[in-house]
């Protein structure tokens, strides 16, 4: 599978846990919020692993790495024109 369609996928899985991390904090803090929190990070670190990625810090990089080969270097004077 190339490599933006992983990226891509695991930007999914990064947006499936944030997500599930509002939700588990859009009611009242409880006790049971840790543990309840673990499950939902577990997944997000599973599907990123699915994809190839050891870390959430090695998926951003390939997910800035795509931005800029999409988009071009926000620091490339043409993309404030």
């Amino acid at each position: 599978m190339p490599k933006k369609d992983k990226v891509l996928l695991a930007r999914k899985a990064v947006d499936d846990y944030r997500n599930a991390h509002t939700l588990l904090h859009s009611v009242p803090w409880y006790e049971g919020v840790p543990a309840a929190h673990t499950p939902i990070l577990n997944t997000m670190k599973g599907k990123l692993k699915e994809q190839s990625f050891n870390s959430s810090d090695e998926f951003f990089i390939a997910s800035d790495e795509l931005n800029v080969m999409d988009f071009g270097s926000i620091n490339d004077a043409k993309a404030w024109k």
